[in-house]
């Protein structure tokens, strides 16, 4: 069976909003809580609140923010005396990307990847990111058959084309038959881009696990949904020295939607 959480539910949200129109000077972000001892956090833009008690392995859905630089505070869920750290995200307009808080809470850094939105018709994509601290590389295998290999922390792989169905999917140290996670069971559906996290502590806890983002294949919309959207190492990503970040439109309070787990299959 699946051994991971597939982030696909509304968790929460700070303050409501309607639909509006899609700037096409504008970004998509969306925000993975992937350092395993970091605790829940509160995250403010100008001093406003925009995220609140994000745990780790809680994810957001795709939101707009304005391309450029933005200034962002982080906080201990509900302590907003002193921020843990304040820094500086930049997007490109017309970006899609997942931003994920890594490494353990001494080393909090943030990682960035450049997401694909779309796939060839009726195929799926799939790729797998390498963001636990403490493991080595690794291989992916589907059937025993290697499909990305030597993936190191931390780094997220191309993207690969596959046919819809179930795969037996394995994580193994590079070069070896050693299985750290076993994702027997992954069913890839078509028209969907999947894109498969190992996280926590190979040696500790919270164990390795993974987190599954799967998104609908589609152009980026016109309009902005209120609920968002749904849910060796090809380095699309990179590291900007920072923690948890997410801020929405200048000079005023967005929403942010959290994912929790949705579903655990043992």
């Amino acid at each position: 069976m699946l051994s991971g959480v597939l982030a696909f539910s509304m968790f929460s949200m700070t303050a409501a909003a309607d639909s509006h129109d899609h700037d096409e000077d504008d970004a998509w972000v969306r925000i993975v809580h992937a350092s395993p001892d970091a605790p829940a956090v509160d995250v403010t833009v100008n001093g406003d609140v925009v995220v609140e008690g994000a745990d780790f392995k809680d994810a957001t859905d795709y939101l707009e923010l304005p391309a450029g630089e933005h200034e962002v505070a982080i906080f201990p869920a509900g302590e907003h005396d002193e921020p843990v750290f304040e820094t500086s995200l930049e997007v490109s307009a017309g970006g899609a990307y997942t931003v994920a808080a890594i490494d353990t809470l001494e080393n909090l850094d943030l990682y960035v990847i450049e997401d694909e939105t779309s796939t060839t018709e009726g195929m799926a994509w799939v790729r797998v990111g390498h963001l636990s601290p403490d493991a080595p590389a690794v291989d992916v295998t589907a059937g025993g058959d290697i499909l990305f290999e030597g993936a190191e922390f931390p780094g997220v792989t191309g993207y690969e084309e596959v046919e819809p169905g179930t795969y037996d999917l394995d994580v193994r140290v590079s070069g070896t038959e050693d299985v750290v996670l076993d994702l027997a069971g992954t069913e890839l559906s078509g028209d969907m881009l999947y894109t498969v996290l190992a996280v926590g502590f190979a040696d500790g806890e919270p164990g390795l696990d993974t987190i599954i983002l799967a998104d609908e294949s589609h152009e980026m919309p016109s309009e902005m949904p209120a609920t968002g959207m749904g849910g060796t190492a090809d380095q699309s990503g990179y590291t900007a020295g920072m923690m948890i970040v997410l801020l929405l439109a200048s000079g005023a309070i967005g929403f942010v939607l959290l994912r929790r787990p949705a579903l655990e299959n043992q």
